[in-house]
């Protein structure tokens, strides 16, 4: 990893959709349990609501977590990312390595999927980064104009 020239966090409004997600089918789970052992919908109804707002309030704190924690790093011959769904650590890619790109969904999250030639090396890149204009900017810069990851950015932007 040569010359750093931006890091990149991920926009608060792409955790929206899991956290909903989540927060609603616990309480779904939730509220068919209560009323299995209470047979009162309106306790059931009030004990997954709760439930769900505790749920929903805790997944916040942890979306916050991990957008700061996530960054996306473009240096003059590559690009680096975190592998949320490996091992968390960060991934480094130089631009030649790049050979499939794909756009991924992940529970309302969109992401592009980078592969390597050896496949051995990829990175998951939110779609929703904050100054993105800034981001695309590097990457054709850099990758250069032609480059599959700079079409497929311009792509996704217009």
């Amino acid at each position: 990893m040569e010359n750093k020239l931006a890091s990149f966090h991920t926009s608060l409004k792409i955790w929206i959709p899991p956290l909903f997600i989540f927060s609603l089918g616990f309480g779904g789970v939730f509220f068919l349990v209560i009323l299995k052992k209470s047979e009162s919908v309106q306790e059931a109804l009030k004990f997954s609501m709760i439930l769900s707002c505790v749920i929903g309030g805790l997944l916040s704190i942890l979306f916050v977590i991990v957008n700061y924690t996530y960054l996306v790093t473009v240096f003059t011959n590559g690009i680096s990312s975190f592998d949320p769904f490996g091992s968390w650590k960060r991934d480094f890619m130089e631009w030649g390595a790049m050979n499939y790109i794909e756009r991924k969904n992940i529970l309302g999250v969109k992401y592009y999927f980078i592969q390597s030639q050896d496949s051995l090396s990829r990175l998951w890149i939110p779609v929703e980064l904050i100054n993105k204009h800034d981001f695309i900017y590097h990457v054709g810069e850099n990758a250069g104009k032609n480059h599959p990851f700079f079409v497929e950015l311009l792509n996704v932007s217009t």
